[in-house]
């Protein structure tokens, strides 16, 4: 059987909201509501159903490039990634603080250990799951010596 748009309306209805009110909630795009609720308050408006878009996963990114690496730190970087709204890193060895989700296209590893290579790897994420991850690698520096000089002989 088929939902009226009454019927919608009862049960999308917030408390002390009327009918009216509920049906002006229904029509904007930012409300969360069912698909058939949002149809038939668009079709009430004289249109046709809406056809909710099709959200594919992202592409995995490209051009991951590591900084020149200091002793205790290395910043990765990539291109922006159409359709991406976020993305997953993860680094090998462990790192504190990830695996993580950043925004920016950008990821600064530091607190690591010297003379080490680490792996980078990187996944363009949105509403549609993540892509294939794609890696880089980068060796930090060795550490600085210190050479303390020997007193002069009396």
């Amino acid at each position: 059987m088929a939902t009226t748009l009454t019927q919608a309306i009862h049960k999308n209805q917030k408390p002390n909201e009327t009918m009216t009110q509920c049906l002006a909630r229904l029509r904007d795009p930012d409300e969360t509501m069912t698909h058939e609720a949002r149809d038939l308050a668009i079709i009430a408006d004289g249109g046709g159903p809406v056809v909710p878009p099709v959200v594919t996963k992202p592409s995995k990114p490209t051009g991951v490039t590591a900084s020149t690496p200091a002793a205790d730190s290395i910043v990765f970087t990539w291109a922006v990634t159409a359709k991406a709204d976020k993305y997953t890193v993860n680094v090998t060895p462990t790192v504190t603080g990830y695996p993580k989700d950043v925004t920016t296209e950008t990821a600064a590893l530091t607190g690591l250990t010297a003379a080490t290579e680490y792996t980078l790897s990187v996944k363009a994420c949105n509403t549609a799951g993540c892509s294939a991850a794609t890696t880089a690698k980068a060796t930090t520096a060795a550490a600085a010596t210190v050479t303390t000089p020997k007193p002069k002989a009396p």
